[in-house]
């Protein structure tokens, strides 16, 4: 009876109802909100739009941010993001659409440059209860929970554009450890081109003023509160017309000195292409369409038939030169300065990262060990048969237990160090020897995973049955006990199992 009723709690214990949900990965586009756009003062007042930096220099907060970025200081950086995120959520204007900044996510985004000086979209989630090393995880945020994931592009110029593709992976699914690379099969260029169509044909080039910010707020929409997450950003910066004249005279000079160094025709078309670029930019063609709805596909058709012109001129003049080169200049050449069209010189800083969207962890499973401390209550003796004869046995000091830790406040399980939240717990399960039984208690951890615990145990013990004595032969030698309860209080040290 006893073997039965031990294995029947370590079941009622450790089982999990239910099943993982055969779910799939599902892409999302974040929800535009809305934007704020400021100066600075002379004095260089005006947070959040403006910064004064360690060197006294003003700078705008993207500035800021980038060069924090680079100096690899994640304390530093997370602070200031905090600061900057507050400083936001307590705008009038912004302020329905920040949420709350002691419950929700928020995941800064800004073009910047890397190490090697090219544009590159940078990332940074911030929350008041994480430090930097929580930095890529969510607490199961979706898109009807209470708690939010707010985007904020962060930018210097009031034309760029924001655009991100969540790819969701559920951690249910048994083929997490083999998810491919989805960001791969994501049509990146795609949804590039939708935000370039969706962006002024050329900025207006304007005089030069104070450092200001604008801030645009976009929300995620995030289909399952336990999954991998995997972001594409993409953030377009326009240029004005002069600008993508000036790009175009630049890859003139860089291919001339390098895919045409060694031919004549290469040489010539970059020329060509150049000038090209140069008329139709600043001619009536692309100015007259700039403020249209379809300026920019007008713009665009111009742009390709110069190109087209001036191909046609110039390879048709042109005699075969030979080359030893893999590819034919010519063609890099066109190459470059079609793709250079394709984008109207305007920057792209693209950035591709993962965050963990799993809830915090309130429940958590333990064995444990312990002793009893003072003298057990017994209903009634606690017996067995031992030769023919109905003897004593005392329960042993030893109690084995499986459990449930319940923590009143949820942790990350994930996070570097433990917290208060993760080392404070009460307990409740089953206890397996000496007998079957429920136990309940509060533990606190000493270190990741070992805990000391204090409690008491409700015990079901085997007592003499009706008409059975204590040192006689039994008299119904089937059916010699009867179920009796017994309580013990104890202290005992538990592991958590992972």
């Amino acid at each position: 009876m006893r073997s039965r009723a031990i294995s029947l709690g370590v079941f009622l214990v450790f089982a999990i109802a239910g099943s993982s949900p055969a779910t799939a990965q599902i892409s999302s586009v974040p929800l535009t909100l809305r934007e704020t756009t400021g100066t600075c003062a002379k004095d260089c007042t005006g947070w959040p739009f403006c910064v004064l930096s360690a060197k006294g220099a003003c700078v705008t907060p993207l500035q800021e941010l980038t060069r924090l970025q680079l100096a690899g200081d994640s304390e530093v950086l997370h602070a200031f993001g905090l600061r900057l995120v507050q400083a936001l959520a307590a705008r009038k204007d912004l302020s329905s659409d920040m949420g709350n900044v002691g419950r929700d996510y928020y995941r800064l985004v800004w073009q910047g440059t890397d190490v090697d000086g090219k544009p590159k979209a940078f990332q940074l989630l911030v929350h008041e209860g994480r430090r930097p090393d929580q930095a890529t995880r969510l607490n199961g945020i979706t898109t009807g929970s209470r708690q939010r994931l707010i985007d904020i592009l962060v930018a210097d110029d009031e034309q760029s554009m924001l655009h991100s593709v969540y790819v969701s992976t559920p951690v249910a699914n048994p083929l997490l450890e083999q998810i491919p690379d989805v960001l791969k099969k994501v049509d990146f260029l795609g949804f590039v081109a939708t935000v370039r169509d969706r962006t002024n044909l050329f900025a207006v080039p304007e005089a030069p003023t104070l450092p200001g910010a604008r801030f645009a707020l976009y929300r995620p929409q995030l289909p399952y509160s336990r999954a991998d997450v995997q972001v594409a950003d993409a953030i377009i910066v326009p240029t004005t017309a002069a600008k993508f004249v000036h790009g175009a005279d630049e890859l003139a000079m860089q291919v001339e000195h390098r895919e045409a160094r060694t031919s004549i025709c290469a040489a010539q078309l970059a020329e060509a292409y150049r000038h090209a670029i140069a008329t139709v930019a600043l001619g009536e063609a692309c100015q007259a369409a700039k403020n249209a709805e379809d300026g920019r596909d007008a713009c665009g058709k111009a742009l390709e038939n110069a190109l087209d012109e001036a191909y046609k001129e110039q390879v048709a003049a042109c005699s075969r030169e030979p080359n030893g080169a893999a590819q034919d200049p010519v063609l890099v050449v066109d190459d470059k300065f079609r793709a250079l069209v394709a984008t109207f010189g305007q920057k792209i800083a693209r950035n591709e990262s993962k965050l963990q969207n799993v809830p915090d962890t309130r429940y958590s499973f333990a064995l444990m060990t312990a002793v009893m401390v003072g003298a057990p209550t017994l209903g009634a003796t606690r017996v067995k048969v031992d030769q023919g004869t109905l003897t004593d046995d005392p329960l042993p000091s030893l109690l084995t237990m499986a459990v449930v830790n319940i923590h009143p406040r949820p942790y990350d399980a994930a996070a570097f160090s433990q917290t208060w939240a993760e080392r404070v717990r009460f307990f409740a399960g089953a206890t397996i020897t000496p007998d079957f039984g429920a136990a309940a208690g509060a533990g606190i951890a000493i270190i990741r995973g070992l805990a000391v615990n204090a409690g008491a145990a409700w015990l079901l013990v085997s007592g003499p049955g009706p008409g059975e004595t204590i040192g006689q032969a039994p008299v119904d030698k089937n059916h010699p006990f009867k179920l009796a309860t017994g309580r013990v209080c104890f202290f005992g040290l538990s592991y958590t199992v992972k």
